[in-house]
């Protein structure tokens, strides 16, 4: 085997990654009464609870940074007033969030967050605000809650649960974690059996006064007879206040006549380019930077001073700040050019990444730019808004058009600055995105019906910390077929498959990841060569309800194929309980890219009936079977949701040496 497969006992482990990693939840609590904790939400991806968090104020949510690290907004939602996850209740698009600058995700440490929500909470006697207590704390009597299971692995409980617990000394703490604990962090424990657990990371932890003191962060699962460790809220009380405040600019957002136009971005969410423009001379935009995400130019910016610089919100939201510098200085991208690292970034609070509106972001450098002008300096912002007249719009490359035919701008330049005949800065280029297929979701099925049981044996639910995330197939008894998204990022320890139900509510069985491996050249950003393996801990037990599937020896052609997954009907949109199929044809790469707005290769297959049916997000990494339930394609990415467009699937036959390679 090729797998290095590592089960060890990882003492310190975060309670939660958004999306596809998992959050703590509550072991030996009780149901929580009708509006007991008003302040309480549940943090949601793609309609599934992540993780907790607690109300500030009509805007503003308190959650962990590991709650949100890596997240993209688009796929975020709060719900609040509800105690119970099934029933329908008031739920709020997330327009923006901001981690801490000094989060350390190895050590979990800063572990704090702010959450911005595109439009105000309404009050009631279901939905409050939390108070901040604004004086340490001692050892004291403390309350948690949040929606948790009783036992570890487990599913989560559909009523909100809560459990009274004890804080501790940070030196009780030190000496009975086996982890290291900081002066910034909280503990509490009562006894073995008593305390948090996956699914209630970024909750909230209150006095007896119901003053928030403590943020979930992360422990020993689950209840083991360790301390749990939060981080203190007292020790962060300057640092939410002045990242909770509303985001006040002096810059006219001009998104100059856009036709409807979708240039779906696969990856990180695109940008724009310029087509029909010309060379830019040494020195004409010394306050034009290129914005470099994993050391590719993605996106532009202007510089504001030595340590701002101006973009929008769609270029950086979801991306770690890690992940990003800054290059100033150069036309050429070729060329060696001095990079800043980003030490945070903040979008505006009101941004729709939906309908592409607020689309404006600051970031922070970690140390200044030299500024040296004429070469680098930073812009003016005009003061007085904007009429008809002559603009210069600035960008590295290609584009598309907004004057005339063979003229505008297009993916790669968003961001960038729009300045007047002066110089001045008078919009940022902004866009209208679709949905992009990263690593942050996976797709569902729109227009399908349900599963008949065992029609589709092979099929599996990848699952992290008990939530499902994606869909795969069984290759042999310890080998699952999936989609490299889908794993990209993730650890083995919070992954386990579930096989042989076609009802996600339904016990069955569940089996550990051992270990995975993605195609050595995938790449997350175009999404291409988006293939990988599970490796199980444990083999499957063969049954009516779990069979493998055969993968196809012959390439296709324009013919019938079935598509299965969990998904749902509509987006946005909850994942369905009952497995869902569709029958769809497949369409020639040549006649795909004609229809899909992003490059379509070789190594694809796609689908296309008519709007309204296809793929959706949940169901990635999910099997395309042909007419003889061979496998031919894995569920990949596309323009989401059955908008008419094709979907986009990894073509198996491609990779027919690669997966049997890696499958022994």
């Amino acid at each position: 085997m090729k797998f290095a497969i590592v089960l060890a006992c990882i003492a310190a482990t975060a309670f939660a990654a958004p999306g596809h990693n998992g959050s703590w939840r509550i072991v030996g609590g009780d149901d929580a009464e009708e509006n007991q904790f008003p302040y309480q939400v549940s943090l949601r991806y793609f309609g599934a609870h992540s993780c907790g968090g607690s109300i500030l104020d009509e805007t503003t949510i308190l959650c962990a940074a590991h709650c949100v690290d890596g997240a993209d907004v688009s796929t975020m939602a709060i719900r609040v007033g509800n105690n119970k996850l099934s029933e329908q209740t008031d739920e709020y698009q997330v327009a923006s969030f901001v981690r801490h600058e000094d989060y350390d995700g190895w050590d979990i440490k800063n572990d704090v967050a702010i959450i911005k929500l595109a439009d105000p909470l309404t009050w009631s006697d279901s939905v409050q605000p939390v108070k901040l207590r604004q004086s340490d704390i001692i050892e004291e009597d403390v309350t948690l809650s949040g929606w948790g299971t009783t036992s570890y692995p487990g599913d989560i409980p559909d009523n909100l649960q809560f459990i009274n617990l004890k804080t501790i000394s940070v030196d009780d703490c030190s000496r009975l974690q086996p982890s290291h604990v900081g002066p910034t962090e909280v503990c509490t424990f009562t006894q073995k059996g008593e305390g948090a657990c996956h699914g209630d990371s970024g909750g909230p932890l209150v006095d007896s006064n119901g003053e928030q003191i403590g943020i979930v962060s992360w422990g020993t699962p689950c209840a083991q007879g360790y301390p749990d460790v939060f981080t203190r809220v007292y020790s962060f009380l300057d640092w939410i206040e002045e990242n909770r405040k509303s985001i006040t600019m002096k810059v006219v957002i001009v998104l100059a006549c856009v036709a409807a136009t979708v240039f779906a971005a696969p990856g990180n969410n695109g940008s724009w380019r310029i087509v029909g423009g010309a060379e830019a001379a040494a020195g004409t935009s010394p306050h034009q930077v290129s914005i470099r995400i994993n050391g590719a130019h993605t996106c532009s910016g202007s510089i504001l001073d030595d340590s701002t610089i101006l973009t929008t919100a769609h270029c950086v939201v979801g991306s770690d700040p890690a992940s990003i510098k800054i290059a100033a200085g150069k036309n050429k991208l070729s060329e060696q050019v001095d990079e800043y690292r980003v030490k945070s970034f903040i979008c505006h609070e009101d941004y729709d990444s939906w309908d592409i509106k607020n689309d404006i972001a600051i970031i922070k450098l970690t140390f200044p730019i030299l500024l040296t002008p004429p070469a680098i300096q930073a812009v003016e912002l005009r003061q007085r808004d904007i009429i008809a007249e002559e603009v210069t719009v600035y960008g590295p490359t290609e584009v598309c058009t907004f004057t005339k035919k063979g003229e505008g701008v297009c993916h790669g330049d968003a961001g960038g600055p729009l300045v007047d005949s002066d110089g001045r800065l008078v919009g940022i280029v902004s866009w209208h995105i679709s949905s992009a297929p990263g690593h942050n979701g996976s797709w569902r099925i729109v227009g399908g019906d349900d599963a008949a049981e065992n029609q589709f044996p092979y099929q599996v639910s990848l699952r992290y910390y008990g939530s499902h995330s994606c869909g795969g197939s069984l290759l042999d008894e310890t080998t699952i077929l999936c989609a490299a998204h889908c794993v990209d990022g993730a650890d083995a320890s919070t992954m386990t498959i579930r096989v042989g139900n076609n009802k996600l509510s339904e016990q069955t069985d569940e089996y550990q990841v051992a270990s995975f491996v993605r195609h050595e050249d995938y790449d997350g950003w175009n999404i291409k060569n988006d293939v990988s393996l599970i490796k199980l801990a444990d083999p499957l037990t063969w049954s009516d309800s779990v069979q493998p599937v055969k993968l196809r020896k012959s390439d296709i052609i324009a013919e019938d194929v079935t598509l299965s997954g969990w998904g749902t009907t509509s987006y946005p949109g909850d994942i369905p309980d009952n497995l869902q199929f569709i029958n769809l044809k497949t369409i020639s790469v040549d006649d795909c890219s004609r229809l899909q707005p992003n490059n379509v290769g070789p190594t694809e297959v796609c689908t296309f009936t008519q709007k309204g049916e296809g793929a959706c997000h949940g169901d990635s990494g999910g099997p395309l079977v042909d007419s003889n339930g061979e496998q031919i394609g894995i569920v990949s990415w596309g323009v989401p949701c059955a908008e008419g467009y094709p979907d986009v699937f990894t073509r198996v036959y491609s990779f027919l040496d690669w997966i049997e390679s890696n499958r022994n």
